[in-house]
């Protein structure tokens, strides 16, 4: 099942590590689909030998994203994902993951308890199977 129904960048290179970026996202019915416009920031730093990933994002407006009938603009997102080298282990790879967002409307309990106990584990799979492909990617590029 796909998650998202259109994802892109809007407007790239703002301060040399900042993109606007366009989401949107497919939502189970009865639901509406829920769509965001976010500033993405991407960082990297070494500090004590440990190699950290940062990626920040806060929810945005731009004209080339109009709000669109029938799909509820989330315009509260806050989002602060670091990846770094497990100094304890090598060849692993640490993940943090701190979110907020507000899809408004009144989402069933039942909804909410799904989503917690089969998306996000869902997502941390997914994040963890582009991990261990991610060297063999890289060295294609």
């Amino acid at each position: 099942m796909t998650s998202y129904l259109e994802i892109k960048t809007l407007e790239s290179g703002i301060g040399g590590h900042t993109d606007i970026a366009y989401w949107c996202v497919k939502f189970p019915w009865p639901l509406s689909n829920r769509d965001y416009v976010f500033y993405r920031r991407s960082l990297v730093r070494e500090e004590g030998g440990v190699k950290q990933r940062f990626i920040l994002s806060k929810a945005a407006q731009h004209p080339l994203a109009p709000e669109k009938s029938g799909v509820v603009r989330v315009d509260t997102l806050s989002s602060r994902f670091m990846i770094l080298d497990d100094p304890e282990k090598a060849g692993s790879t640490k993940y943090f993951m701190l979110y907020q967002d507000d899809l408004k409307g009144s989402i069933p309990t039942s909804v909410v308890n799904w989503a917690f106990s089969s998306l996000v584990p869902d997502f941390v799979e997914k994040m963890r199977s582009a991990c261990l492909k991610y060297a063999s990617y890289s060295s294609k590029k």
